[in-house]
């Protein structure tokens, strides 16, 4: 997008690319899926979805929840080929010391389109037969979960974003005054919106995003956006815990008083703090 044309950019388009949604991963794997030729109805099905797919992780289409669960399904079929008692760790379970996961997980779907457009052997018996197997276990499993046709299977709202308090957020009767949602939210882990999730529970909630969007105005500083995906306070009874987290849901921000005159009209309150 940004090579497409040297100037002539406005603030609201260089905004607007931090929203986007297209999956590069299905543009590198696209022409290997689409060449099976399965036997299996539910592998036809979900690969007639995916045949007319446009690519976009959006929160309605059920196309990326099929790709989603696909790569995913396949980077634990990959691990488990080569690291049959440590596939989970590949894939970011678990870590040293307290830490419930590791940081192996970023590399897998790269990992997982390179082998998919070479497809070489000590993998698997057929590379095409597995694909089959894991489109047809996908569809059966999303119409026995989520519902009997496609129209049931929106993946923002099968992975759904969750803004989870860090210290009181697991907690039991407080975690669902400090927390917010869970909200219906496309993209994955390789989209410019980010929403990433681990290849071992891709349905989980998703607490990888774009925290702070922001586009500068260097002509101009007091026209630069800014948006929060919550608010600027860690107390819920606060006007301010969540109130910016309906702009960003809807991809949406707002400016800043930059200027010393343009502040003291905007302040609301003023704490001065005094020496004794």
């Amino acid at each position: 997008m940004l090579a497409a044309r040297d100037t002539g950019w406005t603030l609201a388009e260089c905004a607007a690319i931090q929203l986007d949604v297209k999956s590069l991963p299905w543009v590198e794997v696209k022409e290997a899926v689409l060449a099976l030729t399965p036997t299996d109805e539910y592998a036809r099905d979900g690969l007639d979805l995916l045949r007319e797919w446009d690519g976009q992780v959006d929160t309605e289409s059920p196309a990326a929840a099929v790709f989603e669960l696909f790569v995913a399904e396949m980077c634990v079929r990959v691990a488990k080929a080569k690291a049959p008692n440590s596939w989970d760790v590949a894939l970011g379970e678990g870590a040293l010391g307290i830490l419930p996961y590791n940081l192996f997980s970023d590399r897998r779907v790269s990992h997982l389109t390179r082998l998919l457009r070479e497809q070489p052997s000590g993998w698997f018996g057929s590379w095409a037969k597995e694909m089959e197997t894991v489109l047809a276990g996908i569809v059966r499993q999303l119409r026995r979960e989520a519902g009997p046709s496609a129209k049931f299977w929106a993946w923002g709202h099968l992975r759904r974003l969750l803004l989870e308090h860090p210290l009181l957020g697991k907690h039991r009767w407080l975690g669902p005054a400090f927390n917010r949602g869970p909200f219906p939210w496309g993209g994955d882990g390789n989209t410019v919106s980010q929403a990433g999730a681990r290849p071992a529970e891709p349905t989980a909630f998703t607490h990888n995003m774009a925290n702070l969007r922001t586009a500068f105005d260097l002509a101009d500083l007091s026209k630069s956006t800014f948006v929060l995906c919550g608010g600027q306070s860690g107390n819920p009874l606060s006007p301010h815990h969540a109130d910016q987290l309906p702009l960003w849901l809807q991809g949406e921000s707002f400016t800043l008083a930059w200027e010393q005159a343009d502040v003291i009209r905007a302040a609301v309150d003023t704490l001065r703090l005094l020496p004794q």
